[in-house]
């Protein structure tokens, strides 16, 4: 099973999942944990089932007989296993039940230390919002017009979600990359919240780049001006028209540099542009870019870095052609999956 980059978030997420407390802000970002990979939605589904054999009433008990209670009835679970159906074949997934259990543990821990008048409190101080949402698959990209006026390239797996009375409220949540083009309008700052960075601008058009699974979230400017504030650190940056901003979610680092403006905006017209990538990357984009499944056989070489300008509406045979000039690799296509092969080419 795959770490998580941040595992207290993701405990209160699925912690409030499960207790029906859930806002729809704090649902969307669990769904796009969920949607990072297949692991992700089993662990889900094991936890849910879990959680379901060892639920009790805290307010009753002291949290320590509360926890001693919650180990005991774990452990009479621990040792099932959870089946999986698939199109191909049934699979017992028996490995990994530990992982689950720590994390559950923590969601456990979440939930018998968090102020009981949580709910209460909720509802007596917040409306709900309802939301809209739209989210592509791999090889998908869509344009979707806003209330507003504004326009949004979405590119592919990526999703956004707004607010039903968006023009009053224009709030955008992106996961993935989308570009924006912004109506103006002062009295209504339009917003678009990306993992760690909220994006504000009053009328311009700009770009961001901001996949769960990648370290970088990076906002690119082409006209107007905007404001970028970090969640924790609530310092305010600002871009002008060519800059853009790249923002390390580890370690924090903040880097402003000048940009190619076809290497950050040439997906929206089926342009793949490269600068200095390394092979792995390389490799995401194209999965992403074309719904494929990528596997790679032997050593990738350590100074395997490509650039160049791709046709992305053409065949992803033709790039990998392209690619494979200057390199040691085989490489098969059999339908979504395809095969890298660094072992065969001496």
């Amino acid at each position: 099973m795959e770490d998580f980059e941040d595992s207290n978030e993701i405990e209160s997420l699925i912690h409030k999942q499960l207790s029906g407390e859930i806002t729809a802000e704090e649902k969307f970002l669990l769904d796009e944990w969920l949607h990072q990979s297949v692991d992700h939605q089993k662990q889900f589904e094991l936890l849910t089932q879990l959680w379901e054999n060892t639920t009790l009433d805290t307010a009753a008990e002291e949290n320590d007989q509360a926890f001693e209670y919650f180990l005991d009835k774990v452990s009479n679970v621990q040792t099932e296993s959870i089946e999986y159906q698939s199109p191909t074949k049934t699979r017992y997934i028996w490995g990994g039940v530990a992982a689950v259990i720590t994390l559950l543990i923590g969601v456990f821990v979440v939930y018998i230390n968090q102020p009981q008048n949580n709910k209460e409190l909720v509802a007596n101080n917040t409306k709900e919002i309802e939301w809209k949402e739209y989210a592509n698959k791999s090889g998908q990209k869509s344009k979707i017009h806003l209330p507003d006026g504004s326009v949004v390239w979405l590119n592919v797996t990526s999703s956004i979600k707004f607010p039903e009375n968006f023009t009053e409220n224009r709030k955008v949540v992106l996961s993935g990359e989308a570009f924006f083009d912004v109506v103006k309008d002062p009295e209504h700052p339009f917003s678009v919240q990306s993992i760690n960075l909220t994006t504000t601008a009053l009328g311009t058009s700009f770009n961001i780049k901001s996949f769960p699974n990648e370290k970088d979230i990076e906002v690119a400017l082409v006209t107007g001006k905007v404001s970028i504030k970090e969640a924790e650190a609530h310092n305010e940056m600002f871009l002008n028209p060519g800059y853009k901003l790249s923002f390390n979610k580890k370690d924090k680092a903040i880097l402003k540099a000048s940009f190619n403006k076809e290497e950050i905006l040439g997906w929206k017209d089926g342009v793949i542009f490269f600068d200095q990538d390394d092979f792995l990357t390389v490799l995401k984009t194209l999965e992403r870019w074309y719904a494929v499944d990528i596997e790679v056989k032997g050593k990738i070489p350590s100074d395997f870095y490509v650039s160049g300008r791709f046709d992305g509406n053409g065949y992803l045979n033709n790039i990998l052609v392209s690619i494979q000039y200057g390199y040691n690799f085989d490489y098969s296509i059999k339908g979504k999956q395809i095969i890298i092969d660094f072992n065969k080419k001496k």
